[in-house]
């Protein structure tokens, strides 16, 4: 069996690797002192953005928000060699909302906004650097799954049911292209920077849970009241009317399931890290996950504690009573906080808020999961019964903006049986493999990335490819592309051994 130590230490031993576009050649001296002083001159320009000329003025806020956009990707682009680059990558991903927010009051509300470009840009970017270097692998029944639900996206561009060629490249942006952050990650991913990467998420969770906890007890700020103002939509406010809590993230759902992901993050760095002192963002973390007014992320929380911490056990077999045992004491432990949660709120501002998620739940029947339940089932059957699905783009926001109407059932399982039809199948299929990769990969290696593939997939079933979400998509697929550059490392370990003849490592690999 390999060890985490042993497979950081045969991995790639530099941040940059060897991926480019034709025709870019060595690099210089010029190219390296561009690399080093482009970005630096883009953020000393960056200033005018926020004050701007006024003969830039009749040209509207579009000419300013591309240059800012150019000024953002350009740095990320020149340094997307290094491992290290998925760090600022991530922190654009989870905050660009509040950023596109913030300009509101100088650029004014913008439909179509370049700054949403940036992400699918870099992802498009790699599967293409990837793709035309030959480096694109199907050695892995995830890989040749991931190859066949990408054909069937393609042509699911087409399908006429969804009002449009328009609305299925919409379904591109929210749906295909976030399966592309799988090649960066099997380029980018190296156990070295995963520590990094790791607390990068637990303090962009930390941020927003003081952020969202000022909106919360404060309110929003002035530039957010007029971004919610402009929007068109109800998903945005509680079943009382209020606003749900979104801090700095695209909507509330992504902030909750966020949160998740960084609570079991800073789980897995005490227990597999040894960094005992990332638990002490859990109090904050639970707080503002609390307050989200949103059941099923807390739920999720609880569920990747306790997971996290039960594959631990050196054997699958010591698996089974460790997740019982912690499953016991988590939810006697939730339940007696929620029913003194209840009776300490009374009289309280946040009172309502507080015994609306304490019922839910403490009592499933107060909650709405039967509801989300039959949208899932419903959306299930609906696309087993059309075989071709009704187009790729007829489960995102295009199919509401350019085509017969928006069918989201808010599960990419359901989503992808209405999109893709019988293709849902092969779907869970893929689901089923990367699942099983990250947990072979944990039981091999002990890695970072393994327990933190098993974290995350798991706490963010259901939403790997709900695309509005969009840093929670790249997390899930940029997890796996790092799980599959760990199985090329072990197959790699194998093959060595077995023309060297030592047994050690044999098992590697699959």
């Amino acid at each position: 069996m390999m060890s985490g130590q042993e497979l950081a230490a045969s991995d790639f031993d530099s941040d940059a690797y060897n991926i480019s576009l034709p025709g870019s050649g060595r690099r210089g001296t010029f190219s390296r002192l561009t690399d080093l002083f482009l970005p630096l001159l883009l953020l000393a320009i960056f200033p005018f953005l926020i004050y701007p000329f006024d003969f830039m003025k009749p040209y509207g806020p579009i000419p300013l928000r591309i240059f800012l956009t150019l000024c953002i990707f350009t740095p990320l682009f020149l340094f997307r060699k290094s491992a290290w680059v998925i760090i600022p990558i991530i922190f654009y991903m989870a905050t660009q909302a509040l950023w596109r927010r913030a300009l509101i009051p100088w650029m004014g509300v913008v439909r179509t906004d370049p700054l949403l470009l940036i992400g699918a840009t870099l992802s498009i970017l790699y599967f293409l650097e990837v793709a035309l270097s030959r480096k694109l692998k199907f050695n892995t029944t995830t890989a040749k799954l991931r190859l066949a639900l990408i054909i069937i996206m393609v042509l699911e561009i087409f399908n006429p049911k969804q009002g449009g060629v328009t609305v299925g490249l919409g379904g591109v942006f929210f749906i295909l292209i976030p399966v592309l952050w799988s090649f960066a990650g099997r380029e980018l991913g190296n156990e070295k920077a995963m520590p990094a990467f790791l607390w990068t998420i637990v303090l962009i969770g930390m941020a927003g849970a003081l952020y969202g906890l000022k909106q919360t007890f404060y309110g929003l700020s002035s530039f957010e009241t007029l971004w919610l103002n402009s929007q068109n939509t109800q998903s945005f406010y509680t079943a009382n009317g209020t606003v749900r809590t979104f801090s700095f993230f695209t909507a509330g759902s992504e902030y909750g399931i966020f949160l998740v992901v960084a609570i079991v993050t800073a789980v897995a760095l005490a227990v597999r890290c040894r960094q005992p002192i990332a638990l002490l963002s859990l109090p904050l973390l639970g707080t503002a996950l609390f307050y989200t007014s949103e059941r099923t992320p807390v739920v999720m929380a609880l569920f990747g504690i306790v997971l996290v911490w039960a594959v631990q056990g050196k054997t699958v077999a010591s698996w089974v009573p460790r997740l019982i045992l912690a499953s016991l004491i988590g939810v006697s432990g939730l339940v007696y906080g929620l029913r003194h949660a209840q009776s300490d709120a009374v009289g309280s501002s946040q009172d309502s808020l507080i015994q609306h998620q304490a019922q839910g739940l403490l009592d499933p029947a107060h909650s709405s999961a039967a509801i989300h339940a039959g949208a899932v089932q419903m959306g299930i059957i609906g696309g087993i019964k059309s075989i071709v699905g009704g187009g790729l783009g007829i489960t995102t926001l295009a199919g509401a903006k350019w085509g017969n109407g928006n069918a989201n059932s808010e599960n990419d399982i359901s989503n992808m049986f209405i999109s893709l039809g019988w293709g849902g199948f092969l779907y869970i299929a893929f689901i089923i493999s990367a699942m099983g990769l990250a947990f072979r990969i944990w039981l091999q290696t002990r890695s970072v990335t393994g327990i933190f593939g098993i974290a995350i997939l798991s706490v963010c079933l259901g939403g790997w490819l709900n695309g509005d979400n969009y840093s929670i998509v790249m997390l899930c697929w940029l997890v796996i592309g790092m799980l599959e550059r760990q199985n090329d490392l072990l197959i790699a370990a194998r093959q060595k051994a077995a023309a060297s003849g030592n047994p050690a490592y044999l098992q590697a690999g699959s």
